[in-house]
């Protein structure tokens, strides 16, 4: 009988270290898979970015501009400074709270001032101000590729708005 119970144990036994590195195992994955993301809310979105430089940004501004021109950093900062005929689309929700909702709709009413309807106009080519050009712009780009607005319409100014600004007053 004594043996009959050790066997029913080491069985038992065995079963639980089964399911527990099984369980593990499946703790691992998804951890691994909701770190996937950038960080700002966009998992597992791919980032297609593009850049346009300051200057062809300027000239084309000049030359009575063809670009919407989309300003995602937090509105305050918009505030205090932005660039000439650029829109206020503050996707901080997005890059430090996780709520997409919240910058998809500042995007859709930034983009229905400047052309009247939340998506742009299907052929509008949108110039994405950021700090620097990274985090907040890669966040813009993917919540409006996720709007369906074609991703070949969507730049990123090179350097974002710190770059513009050390370009001084001729900018």
């Amino acid at each position: 009988m004594k043996t009959l119970w050790f066997s029913l144990y080491k069985v038992v036994s065995m079963k639980k270290r089964f399911l527990a590195g099984l369980l593990s195992a499946a703790v691992t994955a998804a951890l691994l898979t909701s770190c996937s993301g950038d960080g700002a809310g966009n998992q597992g979105t791919d980032s297609y970015m593009q850049y346009i430089t300051k200057e062809d940004l300027k000239a084309d501004m000049e030359a009575g501009g063809s670009y919407i021109m989309l300003d995602v950093r937090i509105s305050e900062d918009y505030d205090e400074q932005h660039i000439t005929k650029s829109y206020s689309a503050d996707v901080d929700p997005s890059v430090n709270h996780f709520q997409n909702d919240t910058a998809t709709t500042n995007i859709k009413n930034a983009l229905s001032k400047a052309t009247g309807s939340e998506a742009g106009n299907i052929d509008s080519k949108i110039v994405i101000i950021g700090y620097t050009g990274e985090q907040y712009a890669e966040t813009a780009t993917n919540l409006m590729i996720n709007m369906g607005i074609p991703e070949e319409n969507i730049y990123t100014l090179e350097g974002g708005i710190n770059g513009w600004a050390e370009a001084g007053d001729e900018y």
